[in-house]
């Protein structure tokens, strides 16, 4: 027999630690911090059901008005379901439904227009879309493998929207900075904030922490990113909660970089633009004539498109000049003309922190950032691909691949 009840004290450690009963003291912990951050909302209109068979708890659903959703989406008069779970060992049996039902009938109570949730399409188990879909909910708006699925009850005003990242990287020039985003209400996104704080403070002075808590409204709707973690603007993560041992890597990984690099990177002088040029016909001058004659243009033109489209910016390594590179903004997408390093300054991973810099510079102000490559360059293409550059189309006529990496901030079985 299947049963749905508002949570209470005789189930509230089954919710709060979202099943996890005595698996670990730091669940434990975080699950009484997380019992007490739901019932603080319970004013503001958040509730919790417990879903049973035969009298056994079984699985639960929260929902809450959208205006207090630490989660997202945005919007207004409708109710939201950040999470809906069952038990893995009793599902198929008509609990995950039930819930659903009950937290339909408790939105039409409080005089909701609708009841919405976020549901995935991608082959994971939380809250799959497919599991919505046969319930009656409908696909408001979608990204990608993300959607806002609802059940309308009434006209809307507002249309509810997934959150849309906005946050950008400010660097700290004398330690490596982590910045991360996290909220009491997800159990997962609780713990691993515990553990970024306790593995940050091993490293003293030469890491610094900024955390961002998106239980706060002002912080949610300003940066629309309820849970992630970056270590000098670089996203890490598991899906699960962030282990200890990849944390303390990403940042020693950090730490080596930021002692690597010592670069600096300025505007090309006028004065400098024909050693520049010079150093990039020496360095891809067995490849660079034929692309120039199969586009039909002579060295002075090519000299002039170099001077002219897009910006060039010097490369300096320890106060020495070992670059350039040379980049052009098509509309919202970065595209990288050249990336020029003296022989002697090669293999030293200056390339990857380039990259990496105008990843992060970019971030949200453009799509995707693209960069050519002549197909016998394979250090280069190898290079790309391990920084998560893709092929995007081949140039065959040129020997050039143009390879893209997406940096814009935006990334099925169901529980019955």
């Amino acid at each position: 027999m299947i049963s749905v009840r508002d949570w209470d004290s005789a189930t509230e450690y089954f919710v709060g630690t979202c099943s996890h009963i005595k698996e670990s003291e730091e669940i434990d912990l975080c699950g009484q911090e997380r019992i007490a951050y739901l019932k603080s909302r319970n004013e503001a209109g958040l509730q919790v059901k417990v879903g049973f068979l035969e009298n056994v708890p079984a699985g639960f659903i929260y929902l809450m008005p959208i205006e207090i959703s630490p989660w997202g989406p945005l919007g207004k008069d409708l109710m939201f379901i950040p999470c809906l779970t069952v038990i893995r060992e009793v599902g198929g049996r008509g609990v995950g439904r039930a819930m659903l039902a009950a937290a339909e009938d408790a939105a039409r109570s409080a005089g909701k227009k609708g009841i919405i949730t976020i549901g995935y399409y991608h082959d994971f188990w939380f809250m799959p879309a497919a599991f919505f879909e046969r319930a009656g909910y409908s696909p408001i708006q979608r990204n990608k493998d993300e959607a806002v699925l609802g059940k309308l009850f009434s006209e809307i005003s507002v249309q509810p929207e997934l959150l849309r990242r906005n946050f950008n990287y400010a660097p700290s020039p004398d330690a490596v900075k982590i910045d991360i985003f996290w909220n009491r209400f997800c159990q997962t996104s609780n713990i691993e904030a515990r553990r970024v704080r306790e593995v940050a403070a091993e490293f003293g002075p030469k890491v610094t922490l900024k955390e961002y808590d998106a239980d706060h409204r002002d912080i949610l709707r300003q940066y629309q990113l309820p849970r992630g973690i970056f270590i000098d603007g670089n996203e890490i993560g598991w899906g699960y909660e962030a282990p200890r041992h990849g944390i303390r890597a990403a940042i020693l990984k950090a730490l080596a970089d930021k002692n690597r690099e010592g670069l600096d990177c300025r505007p090309i002088r006028t004065e400098e633009y024909e050693e520049c040029l010079r150093l990039m016909l020496s360095l891809a001058g067995a490849y660079l004539e034929r692309t120039l004659e199969l586009m039909q243009i002579d060295r002075r033109q090519f000299g002039e498109l170099f001077r002219t489209a897009g910006k060039v910016f010097v490369i300096s390594h320890q106060k020495m000049q070992a670059g350039f590179y040379w980049i052009e903004e098509r509309g919202k997408v970065l595209h990288i003309h050249a990336l020029i390093l003296r022989e002697e300054f090669q293999g030293r991973g200056l390339g990857t922190s380039i990259l990496r810099k105008l990843e992060k510079e970019y971030r949200n102000r453009m799509d995707k950032i693209e960069i050519g490559v002549h197909t016998s360059n394979q250090r280069a293409v190898a290079l790309y691909k391990r920084l998560g550059y893709e092929i995007h189309k081949s140039l065959d006529y040129l020997g050039f691949l143009i390879m893209r990496k997406d940096v814009s901030g935006r990334n099925d079985d169901a529980p019955e």
